[in-house]
Formats: structure tokens, sequence, C-alpha cells
């Protein structure tokens, strides 16, 4: 994904020093206790349904194993978390148990979905949809998001 950066040495460097400090990060946090389970892969607001029986999540096509902390990704962005953010911390732990370890690799895995997203924006997404993939406002969005963790990591 790197060299598809290479007119924007900035945000290229950006992801790459990013993605080295997520991965030292994680690599830490997985000695230290980091949950490993099946996940949902986008839990998300837009993917939690109210129904008259509670809250349902749908859109599963992004589960499967990982760290089980990145389902909290979706709702966490950072010190200025969602609105959201407390409520849905509160309903994901009344179900299933994190590790501190788990909670400190929240922003971690935040970066890692966002350069996923990014490197699916810039790469797959081309070779099935052409060069629109690369306009319009998620890949600026997504790259933003990634300069806010970063400003506070």
């Amino acid at each position: 994904m790197l060299p598809r950066l290479m007119n924007r040495p900035a945000d290229q460097k950006l992801v790459a020093d990013l993605g080295d400090d997520a991965r030292r990060q994680i690599t830490d946090l997985a000695e230290q206790g980091l949950s490993w389970g099946v996940r949902h892969g986008d839990a998300s607001m837009d993917n939690l349904h109210l129904t008259d029986s509670g809250m349902v999540l749908h859109d599963f096509d992004l589960a499967g194993m990982g760290w089980r902390a990145a389902d909290l990704t979706g709702v966490f962005t950072g010190p200025r978390s969602s609105l959201h953010w407390e409520a849905f911390l509160a309903g994901y732990t009344a179900v299933a148990d994190l590790t501190p370890a788990d909670l400190r690799a929240v922003p971690w895995l935040a970066v890692t979905g966002l350069i996923s997203n990014l490197a699916f924006l810039l790469v797959e997404g081309p070779s099935f949809r052409g060069t629109e993939a690369l306009d319009g406002s998620l890949f600026e969005r997504e790259l933003n998001s990634l300069r806010s963790l970063a400003a506070t990591s």
C-alpha cells in the first residue's frame, strides 16, 4: 500500500510509522493477555438494530477469529470518542470479559483497522471499482481519523 502513497510523502510516513508502532504495541499487549477469539469484525453504530427484543448486530461479512477488542474500534475514535463509546463499552463488557491489555489495545487496533481500510481503498478497491474508489470522502475521512489517532498516541 505504501507505494500508492508516494505522491503524498507525509501520509506515507504517517502510515508507515503508525503501522510500525501499532505492530510493536499489539505484540507487547498480546504477551500481557490480549484476548483472541471470535469477533464481529465491524461492530459499529451503523451495524446495530434496535428491535422490540433488544439490540441486534448484523453485517457479519468481516466476522472471524481475531483480537476481540478490535470490535470496540467501530465506536472508538480516540480521546474524543463517539457519544456512544461509554454505553457501547458497558454493553460489550456486560457480555464479554475484557482484560486490561484489551482496553489498552483499542487505540492500536483502531490504527490497524484504519490502515486496513486505506489499503482496501488504495489497492483492492481500484481493482474492481476502478479509480473512482480513490475519489471521494471515504479515503480522506479514514486518513483524517488516522491523523487524529496519531496526534493522541
